[in-house]
Formats: C-alpha cells, structure tokens, sequence
C-alpha cells in the first residue's frame, strides 16, 4: 500500500489495525454502558469484592471524590484573582501569583484532608470497610441518557465488527 522508511502498511495489516481499534472501542463501550448508573461508592464496592487491595480501592475512591472539590476550590481562587484585576501574561508577577495560588489550593486541601480524616475516625471508619463511605446516590436525566446512548454506541461497534470482519 505505502511505506514510510522501513514501515509498509499493507491491506492486510491496515485492516487488522481498524478491527483492533474497533474492538478496545467496543470493549470501552461496553465497559462504560455497564458501570454509568454506578455511585462511586458501588464501584468502589465492586472493585473490592474482585479482589483488588482494600488501600487501592480507598485511593481510587477518595480521588474520585476529591477531584470535583480541588476543582471548585480552583475556580474559586482563579475567580477571586481576576476579580482582583489579575490577567494571566508572561511575565514574572504571573508566575508568582499562579505559584501563589497553587500554594494555596495545597494548603487548603491539607486542611481539608485533616478535617474528613478526623471525620472519618469519627464515624468509625477503619481503612477497610467501604459502607460507612456510602452515599444516597440518585440516578437523573443525564445518568440515564449516557448510558442509553453507550448501548446504542456498542450495538453500532458490534454491528460494525460484525460487517468489516476479516473473511
């Protein structure tokens, strides 16, 4: 077909390449069909009960929770400096407020880090059992298209497979 230096793509092989690719996007796809009406709690839950290490588990749990926090409080501090009148340049007063403002976003997840732990220990939590983590989750609007339109997204992937399939 073509060739690049040493590289030759050929027929054969830009097909396997496409059905390979279809297939990890079906995978993908499937994965994200099942678990879309999952709480992170539940996820969290399932992941241990197949055997992955309870300090795992608590890490990726505690990551998806605090991710939309630092995020917020981000927003938060990026809003107070440019309604302070801060514009982002590139110049060394930018730097310095940019380090400013990651500083403060660590000092104040540090702070609370301290209180949820204390929170925790409080509640009884021990590092091992998840139920005390559990949340009333509720499925709305946006749940339930994502993962009508995940299905349909698999069954065309599938289909498609179905149709390019090496002969």
């Amino acid at each position: 077909m073509w060739s690049i230096g040493p590289l030759e793509a050929t027929d054969a092989g830009v097909r396997l390449s496409l059905l390979v690719t279809l297939k990890c996007n079906a995978i993908i796809a499937s994965l994200f069909s099942l678990t879309a009406g999952l709480t992170l709690s539940e996820s969290a839950m399932a992941l241990q009960k197949l055997g992955l290490p309870p300090k795992l588990v608590m890490l990726l749990l505690f990551t998806g929770r605090y991710i939309e926090s630092f995020s917020q409080e981000y927003k938060r501090l990026r809003d107070a400096a440019r309604l302070r009148g801060f514009a982002p340049k590139t110049t060394l007063f930018t730097y310095r407020v940019y380090a400013t403002l990651m500083g403060q976003l660590f000092v104040r997840a540090f702070d609370r880090a301290e209180r949820t732990g204390e929170a925790m220990r409080l509640r009884g939590f021990d590092g091992v059992n998840l139920r005390c983590l559990e949340w009333a989750g509720t499925s709305d609007a946006r749940q339930n298209l994502a993962l009508i339109s995940f299905a349909v997204l698999e069954i065309a992937i599938l289909a498609s497979l179905m149709i390019l399939r090496p002969f």
